[in-house]
């Protein structure tokens, strides 16, 4: 089924690409050279595992996706079903009668039926500010996560580090972009600056040191925690740990319209 290199699969490997990029959205889409087509699977996979496929790859292909806040939940809700504002009003925050303020539009979650507001993507609440959040947590840990070196995939909006190596990023959701400037690859223009991560080396004390800090904390606040970047070190510091952090990205991806933007 590959349109570059004729490469044939056997039915079985065919049907496992794509039920397994179902469970792992960094398999999506399922590919060779290019990517395959459902077309090619779809007399092999029941009606269920379409449907399933459908819903995954446009999960996969939606860039900064909505998802229940509901921790046991976290259903996927696609933007066709989020309220859109438009020039008519249709979409728009209505005022409430009794108060006279706007009230944040919601929308149902389609399994757990939870009420969400669209703005913060948190639990509805009415007549409430919503809560500023960033890397979808409190603002006491996005600020550490920042401190930290840590980035917003621009696609998912997941939190992303760059360890070492060279600006091309490729994340687990399937986007490649510029850790200088954050723009897809396409629309990087390739001139941007290769930063230093040396400035977001943490101090690490010795094990004697962590040793007094440790038994300190213990004693002063039982419940407190001492909070540590597992992650800290210099980018020359991780290149020298012969660790696996997968294969280089190259220039060979799927999803390459993820930050391109119409209006239709």
């Amino acid at each position: 089924p590959c349109s570059r290199c004729n490469r044939a699969f056997c039915v079985p490997c065919l049907k496992d690409m794509f039920l397994n990029a179902c469970k792992d959205l960094s398999r999506m889409p399922p590919r060779c050279c290019n990517q395959i087509p459902l077309h090619h699977a779809r007399p092999y996979l029941t009606a269920e595992e379409i449907t399933l496929f459908k819903a995954k790859y446009e999960e996969w292909g939606t860039p900064s996706p909505f998802y229940c806040p509901v921790a046991r939940c976290s259903t996927f809700i696609p933007n066709r079903m989020l309220p859109q504002a438009n020039e008519n009003g249709k979409g728009k925050q209505r005022v409430d009668s009794g108060i006279g303020t706007p009230t944040r539009p919601t929308v149902t979650c389609p399994k757990c039926e939870v009420d969400i507001c669209t703005n913060c993507r948190s639990l509805a609440h009415a007549n409430e500010i919503c809560s500023p959040f960033n890397f979808g947590v409190d603002k006491q840990t996005a600020d550490l996560l920042q401190k930290w070196g840590y980035r917003k995939c621009p696609k998912c909006g997941q939190g992303v580090k760059r360890m070492y190596g060279c600006n091309h990023m490729e994340c687990r959701c399937g986007a490649h972009f510029c850790w200088g400037c954050m723009q897809g690859r396409d629309n990087c223009l390739g001139n941007c600056d290769d930063e230093d991560e040396d400035d977001y080396s943490d101090y690490e004390p010795d094990q004697e040191e962590y040793d007094e800090l440790e038994d300190t904390v213990i004693e002063t606040s039982p419940t407190s925690a001492r909070v540590r970047n597992l992650d800290g070190g210099s980018s020359r510091y991780w290149e020298d740990q012969n660790y696996d952090f997968g294969n280089e990205p190259g220039d060979n991806y799927a999803d390459r319209s993820w930050d391109c933007y119409h209006d239709f």
